[in-house]
């Protein structure tokens, strides 16, 4: 597993928080991209994004039809939008926080 998404999960990241961080440095992802990225299961995935979606975090759009190795499917391709960036850098300053907090205690433990 990535560290990243370890570190996240251990402090108890959720799934809109994952997903964010996902599509933080990419322009779209497709909804298989994202749960590859994240290791969210679909299931859990689709309900998550439509909730971030109608909160206004992220928007989607529909791709363009074309072939590939599943066929000819269109796909729903997600992005961040304002909302969401800043959401993102909210989380980083919380988390960044939290891990200096973490090692300040493993060093007092010593």
């Amino acid at each position: 597993m990535n560290p990243i998404k370890f570190i996240q999960r251990w402090l108890g990241g959720n799934h809109k928080q994952l997903i964010i961080d996902a599509l933080y440095p990419n322009n779209e992802l497709a909804g298989l991209q994202i749960s590859d990225a994240t290791g969210i299961k679909l299931s859990r995935l689709y309900p998550a994004l439509y909730a971030l979606e109608a909160e206004g975090s992220i928007g989607s759009r529909w791709g363009e039809q074309r072939v590939g190795d599943r066929g000819f499917a269109r796909r729903r391709l997600y992005r961040l939008t304002k909302k969401g960036k800043r959401m993102r850098v909210d989380s980083f300053t919380e988390s960044f926080a939290a891990g200096n907090a973490i090692g300040i205690e493993l060093l007092r433990s010593e």
